[in-house]
């Protein structure tokens, strides 16, 4: 079985915690929001790569 994966975020002691849930929210939507721009970075970068070897 796979371990899961430490994604890095302050875990939350307390899910009754309103704004320590909020928190861990914020930070996680953050996260994404890079994750996302690398992967568009990527994808772009390997669009380009491709273009270029289709060239004779």
């Amino acid at each position: 079985m796979a371990k899961p994966k430490f994604d890095g975020s302050p875990k939350v002691r307390n899910p009754n915690d309103i704004n320590e849930l909020l928190r861990r929210i914020e930070y996680l939507e953050a996260e994404n929001a890079c994750l996302k721009k690398l992967k568009e970075l990527d994808e772009k970068k390997q669009r380009r790569k491709k273009g270029i070897s289709l060239m004779p």
